[in-house]
C-alpha cells in the first residue's frame, strides 16, 4: 500500500490520506469511535492505546485523539460513545495502522 497524498484539500472539503492498494484508490478519514464509561470534555486530547496485529508481529501504538464527541449512549448502563480524530501520527505507525485496518476490512469480507 502506498500513500499518495495527505491532507488533500479541495473547496468542498479535505480528505486525510488518499491510499493506493494494488489496482485500487482507496480515502481515509483519521478518525475513531469507540464507548468507554467516561464521559470527555470536547475539544479536550486523549491518549489512545492501539494493541494492532499485523501478520505474526504485535504492537502497542499511543495515538493522541481530539475529542469531537462525547454522548451518552441510549439503553446503556452510563456509558459514552467517543468520537476522536487522530493526531500527529507518524509515517510508520499511520502505515502500519492502515495496513492493519485493511487486512481486518479483507477478513471481515471473507466470512
Amino acid at each position: 500500500m502506498k500513500c499518495l497524498e495527505r491532507r488533500y484539500r479541495e473547496k468542498v472539503g479535505e480528505i486525510d490520506l488518499i491510499m493506493e492498494d494494488g489496482d485500487c484508490l482507496v480515502f481515509v478519514e483519521v478518525k475513531s469511535r469507540f464507548s468507554s464509561a467516561e464521559h470527555l470534555e470536547k475539544g479536550s486530547i486523549v491518549l489512545v492505546k492501539l494493541n494492532i496485529r499485523v501478520s505474526e508481529d504485535k504492537s502497542v501504538y499511543g495515538v493522541l485523539g481530539k475529542v469531537l464527541e462525547s454522548r451518552i449512549i441510549r439503553n446503556s448502563l452510563g456509558l459514552y460513545e467517543q468520537s476522536l480524530e487522530y493526531q500527529e501520527i507518524s509515517g510508520k505507525s499511520r502505515e502500519t495502522i492502515i495496513r492493519y485496518i485493511f487486512e481486518q476490512e479483507r477478513r471481515l469480507r471473507k466470512k
